[in-house]
């Protein structure tokens, strides 16, 4: 049996912005030379995790745990989990509707009251003119986490890799009462600060897009 690791610290949600990025404004974004597709490959990705979302599992007697290939650290007093990552979908650059998705395959357990909630996969989307979001497969089900604003992507990778910061994602309604059915009874029904997301992967041209979709690629 596997040995998770478990987040125990309650951080603070002005420190987020030590990993943020600016959020694109609603002027056009330029295409430049012209838009270009590229494959998301291995990477990673470090999630911080917002405080009122782990002080609500808190206050519900609950925890998260995550796989052993995840790593922890504290910036500034908020919880980063780094995990490996990988491309889930073309990505598209240097367009007004450059997006980008990846997923990791790192198993996040929400246990308590009796009960848990497994996510196998997650799966991070950032996207320069629609909403970015955080999903999951819980319990084996294809789940939205939870949403939030615009993203400012990269025109063109940096040595063969795209980094990209996600705005503050806001949890859905879905999501909470998964675990207000489950592990976390007492949670609240109202939404909450999740956390941002910083995704870097490795890059290769593509000349046309892949299958897209929620699959493990």
């Amino acid at each position: 049996m596997r040995i998770r690791r478990t987040v125990t610290a309650i951080v603070s949600v002005s420190a987020l912005i030590l990993i943020s990025a600016p959020l694109a404004t609603g002027a056009p974004l330029s295409a430049g030379a012209g838009s270009s597709w590229f494959e998301g490959r291995a990477g990673t990705v470090k999630w911080a995790i917002g405080d009122e979302f782990l002080q609500g599992l808190a206050d519900a007697g609950a925890t998260i745990s995550f796989c052993p290939a995840a790593k922890f650290s504290v910036v500034s007093g908020v919880n980063v989990v780094t995990m490996p990552a990988h491309g889930n979908s073309a990505m598209l650059l240097n367009s007004p509707d450059a997006s980008a998705d990846g997923a990791a395959d790192c198993s996040v357990t929400i246990s308590g009251n009796g009960t848990s909630v497994e996510m196998t996969t997650l799966y991070f989307s950032v996207a320069a003119r629609s909403t970015s979001d955080m999903s999951a497969d819980v319990n084996d089900e294809y789940t939205t986490m939870a949403t939030g604003g615009s993203a400012k992507l990269p025109k063109k990778p940096t040595k063969n890799k795209v980094a990209m910061i996600s705005p503050v994602l806001t949890t859905e309604a879905a999501f909470l009462d998964i675990l207000r059915n489950g592990p976390a009874p007492t949670l609240s029904s109202d939404p909450v600060n999740l956390g941002l997301f910083q995704l870097v992967l490795k890059v290769k041209k593509t000349t046309s897009p892949m299958s897209s979709g929620n699959s493990e690629s």
